[in-house]
């Protein structure tokens, strides 16, 4: 059994109320530590602030796990998919929770063409291409979104996209759809 803090934290929860009893699991996390469980096809972890492709990467080679084995993304912590192409060609992803999420980068979800269940409710940024060739998804809610970049949702079957009524999302150019 392990539980992971923040590193900056581990000796705050160690000495904490109630955390005491297990500060002997209690361990610093700096990088992603993800985990994957083959049976549902979940990815899921504690990101503290970005996830970058090669992370990703690194964690899928080693693991040997195939990306087109990926159905369910839930990283709660995960502030910002930088990089380039983090979970693109994800093929029978269909699911992806990032609750904190404040920017989505440049082809993070490109080719995706199973997803279809996006929940990005702090997402302020939606990069280049990010949501590109997502054929399954028809909408999406970005209540707090302020730029959506180039070709974010090209040839994808976007029905319905819900904005925020505190300011006016910026479009980089028309060609977003």
């Amino acid at each position: 059994q392990s539980i992971y803090v923040p590193a900056g934290l581990v000796d705050k929860y160690k000495s904490a109320k109630n955390w005491s009893y297990y500060s002997s699991i209690i361990y610093p996390f700096d990088g992603p530590n993800l985990s994957f469980d083959s049976t549902t096809g979940l990815l899921s972890g504690y990101c503290s602030s970005s996830l970058f492709p090669d992370e990703l990467n690194s964690f899928l080679s080693d693991n040997n796990i195939d990306k087109s084995s990926i159905i369910q993304v839930s990283l709660p912590l995960l502030r910002y998919i930088d990089g380039f192409e983090a979970f693109a060609g994800c093929s029978n992803l269909i699911s992806v929770s990032l609750p904190v999420c404040e920017y989505i980068g440049t082809e993070a979800f490109s080719g995706c063409t199973s997803l279809s269940d996006v929940y990005i409710p702090n997402c302020s940024t939606v990069g280049v291409a990010a949501f590109k060739k997502c054929k399954a998804l028809q909408n999406i809610s970005l209540p707090v979104c302020s730029s959506i970049e180039l070709l974010a949702f090209k040839s994808t079957n976007i029905n319905n996209i819900v904005l925020g009524s505190t300011s006016v999302c910026s479009l980089s150019i028309s060609t977003a759809f």
